[in-house]
């Protein structure tokens, strides 16, 4: 039987409307556990100007990765309701 995760939650074949907006859960086989984490991207104003999704083993790769892709810019990173760090990645004038 293959498993499904949706929304964090484990399905099976079996129950009705499993495979709607679903995608194979190989990692939690395997053991591993990853998080996910909202990045808010702020403009000069703190209003959002972009966001995105990522994945990280913890809230320190989340900030490390942050750190990587959105050099130049002020950013959140949130796991759910948790604020997890704000990130000022603009350069100094």
């Amino acid at each position: 039987m293959q498993r499904l995760a949706v929304n964090g939650q484990t399905l099976h074949h079996d129950e009705p409307f499993a495979t709607r907006n679903a995608a194979p859960c190989g990692r939690e086989e395997q053991g591993e556990q990853v998080a996910n984490y909202r990045i808010y991207c702020l403009d000069g104003v703190n209003k959002v100007a972009a966001a995105k999704w990522i994945e990280a083993d913890d809230d320190e790769a989340a900030i490390e990765l942050v750190k990587q892709q959105h050099e130049g810019y002020k950013c959140e990173i949130w796991d759910g309701p948790r604020l997890i760090a704000r990130v000022d990645l603009r350069r100094e004038a």
